[in-house]
């Protein structure tokens, strides 16, 4: 299939889909008489100056108040990722209970997530989805937000994990002025140079543009093997009429060296091997001379709002992606156990060249309506998109290169790895996914309602370019949502909800089959409360989530088969508080308790390796005098079990961070608008295992060591 069918056809699509719409919606115009009735919602929510954000559109595809949505949403804003130095999306969820990051420690391409006790939460851009759980990544510098959307999310997002989803906010063009250049540098060699400009193209203001562009290097092993990167994202907004607006984006990132995807065995990361030994913490690469890992991605978006003189407003977006990405490394597999010795890994050689394309489109209808007591705020709307991902996996794990543990010697050109290639194998899964779906946020006094229905139609298609061969699968599900809220006098808001979700697979077991998708369900009780100016936020809640025919590694077959491996239920604690405690202390706490068991299967009885039982988090910044302030954060991982049996167990670790920022500007007026701001994360260079896992074989990841950020920005 042609790259150019594929992009010149959905668009089209969607562009009629769009016109057609438009007629129904002028239809209601004329036949719906709403008096005094005003609805005008910006694309996303509101810029957020501090920690605390008080309205997200994530949970319900429209702007409500987090605190009277009755499931959690967790939003990192700009500052607290700019205050911890976050460098991926993964780092600044690490303050959030209950989501697990970095598991794999410097082995961070994916931005992989783990939330509420499941594993691999898909990511979303301004609530389209954007490449998958395990593939594709875009710099935080270019988001002004990233929240956290716990439990089944199917009504909203369609096909998807049920311990949450990561939605992603592009910074675009707002009401909100001023530039932003930044100047980095830092350990590991770090240096880094990023601006944010944004400005009015015309002189009534109606044409905005917005421009977010970073770029940066840095060494993960001495000047040998490094990661590099350029990020651009220009938008623009037009406001067509003062009922109508428009909005586009355009991104580009370069990741010409993207980092690594590294594997090492439990022995010599958690244990030692017989002679005592164990890999270097800061070893990334083992052949640097021969390892490359490089990622282009590009992407373009469309959102547009009309506002109707009856109250309706009417939403249109729309999204594709492209990623292209190379991967060739020599990769650890196994232990060599021969005559009981266990100081040698044997290695194999990798080598992925994959393309992934997405296209996405949402078009959806809202109104509002009074019946009797009750006032209804009624969404409908229909969304569809589509993934092609083709990829070349010439991996062989079976080559006589090895890796001595007691006289580590690197692998170079010379040993030529790319002799122990094996045939292309070329295969491309193509999935389709349409959904309908219907919401009506109902308020009765200060009770709160919220009902979401949607059904979804599924299609996923393998195929084997090289050896030939196709199997096509199509399934449909109803997912469903119901949540309940009252709000007190004080501000306390009590709130229950239970709500579904679906997952079509894409993998395949041993035999080429398809496997079964997964359903789930949550139960969710909570209670939130915000200060009257939204900058507090608290929030506690309970869950309960069960998931069917979980897919993992084949245990039997081994790689690269996968298989159904039972249902898994989850169940747990979170809290927690963000935001300005007094005008100079502001925090970020959070305690997260789970207890993820398989419940059938044949790991039924045994916890769910790689989740800890418990996590918990302070970040606490105090303004000491005008312009000067500290931040102290302490993270803690509970411990996990590596295995279904339960005899690989992970301890737990505490890590210390710390942040400074110092408006220069108060020391003299020819540095206005300059600060300074240095972040220090895992402060005591603490040595740990992130975690384990036990599939095809026992692997384990050591955490990230001690990096240092320090930046200078100026503000005009």
């Amino acid at each position: 299939m042609k790259k150019t069918n594929f992009k010149g056809r959905h668009i089209i699509a969607v562009c009629l889909a769009t016109t057609a719409l438009v007629p129904v919606v002028a239809a209601a115009e004329e036949d719906f008489e709403l008096e005094d009735i005003v609805v005008f919602q910006s694309f996303e929510s509101p810029e957020v100056e501090g920690y605390a954000a008080g309205k997200s559109t994530s949970a319900t595809k429209i702007t409500t108040s987090i605190v009277k949505t009755p499931v959690t949403v967790n939003v990192v804003t700009e500052d607290q990722m700019f205050d911890q130095g976050a460098e991926s999306v993964a780092e600044a969820l690490s303050y959030t209970p209950n989501v697990l990051t970095n598991y794999r420690g410097e082995s961070t391409i994916y931005d992989e997530t783990f939330i509420r006790g499941f594993t691999y939460a898909p990511k979303y851009l301004n609530g389209s989805q954007f490449g998958t759980a395990g593939f594709g990544q875009l710099d935080p510098f270019l988001l002004d937000r990233v929240e956290v959307v716990k439990g089944p999310n199917s009504v909203v997002f369609g096909s998807a994990i049920p311990g949450g989803v990561v939605n992603m906010s592009l910074k675009t063009p707002n009401e909100n002025t001023g530039n932003r250049l930044v100047f980095g540098l830092g350990s590991e060699n770090y240096k880094q140079l990023s601006a944010d400009l944004r400005g009015d193209l015309n002189e009534d203001g109606t044409l905005k543009y917005r421009l977010a562009v970073t770029g940066w290097d840095k060494d993960l092993q001495g000047d040998d093997f490094g990661q590099r990167r350029l990020s651009l994202a220009p938008s623009i907004s037009w406001e067509i009429t003062p009922d109508t607006e428009l909005q586009a984006d355009v991104i580009y990132q370069d990741d010409p060296e993207a980092g690594q995807r590294n594997f090492f065995t439990l022995v010599g990361t958690l244990e030692p091997t017989v002679g005592g030994h164990y890999y270097d913490r800061d070893l990334v690469s083992i052949a640097p001379e021969y390892d490359q890992l490089s990622r282009e991605t590009y992407s373009f978006g469309t959102r547009l709002r009309h506002n109707f003189a009856n109250g309706m407003t009417f939403r249109s977006s729309l999204r594709y992606t492209e990623i292209d990405q190379f991967h060739n490394n020599v990769l650890v597999d196994q232990i060599d156990t021969v005559g009981g010795a266990d100081d040698v890994a044997d290695l194999g050689v990798v080598w992925i060249k994959e393309n992934y394309e997405q296209f996405t489109f949402d078009n959806s209808v809202e109104t509002t309506f009074s019946v009797g007591q009750s006032d209804h705020r009624f969404l409908v709307g229909l969304d569809y998109q589509r993934q092609e991902h083709r990829s070349n996996n010439r991996t062989n794990w079976v080559t006589p290169l090895q890796f001595d543990l007691s006289n580590p010697v690197f692998i170079t050109s010379a040993d030529n790895p790319d002799q122990y290639l094996r045939p292309d194998n070329i295969q491309q899964v193509d999935f389709e996914q349409t959904g309908l779906y219907l919401q009506d946020q109902i308020e009765i006094g200060r009770l709160n309602l919220l009902l979401g229905g949607r059904y979804d139609w599924t299609s996923t298609k393998n195929e084997n370019l090289s050896f030939g061969g196709s199997e096509t699968a199509k399934s449909n599900a109803f997912s469903g949502r119901i949540g309940l809220s009252y709000e007190f006098d004080n501000g306390i808001v009590p709130y229950a909800s239970y709500s579904t979700s679906f997952q079509p697979s894409t993998d395949y077991d041993v035999n080429g089959d398809l496997l079964d998708p997964s359903e789930a369900r949550q139960f969710e009780v909570g209670a939130k409360w915000a200060s009257a100016n939204d900058k507090l936020l608290l929030s506690a809640a309970y869950f309960d989530i069960e998931q069917t025919n979980i897919v993992e590694g084949d245990p039997v077959n081994g790689w690269p088969h996968r298989a159904n491996i039972g249902t898994r239920r989850s169940k747990g604690f979170e809290f927690e508080a963000r935001g300005q405690i007094t005008e100079r202390l502001d925090v970020i706490a959070g305690i997260g308790l789970i207890d993820a068991e398989m419940t059938e299967g044949q790991y039924a009885g045994f916890t769910a390796q790689r989740i800890p039982e418990s996590n918990a988090s302070l970040w606490l910044n105090y303004e000491f005098i005008e312009g000067l302030s500290g931040a102290f954060g302490v993270r803690y991982n509970g411990s996990s079990f590596g295995d279904y049996a339960e005899n690989i167990v992970v301890p737990s670790y505490t890590l210390y961070d710390l942040g400074l920022n110092a408006n220069l500007g108060l020391l003299h007026s020819n540095l206005d608008g300059i600060q300074a701001n240095l972040a220090i994360t895992n402060l005591t260079d603490e040595t740990y295992v992130s975690s384990c896992v036990s599939a095809w074989d026992d692997y384990c990841w050591f955490g990230e060591g001690r990096e240092v950020r320090f930046q200078l920005t100026y503000d005009w």
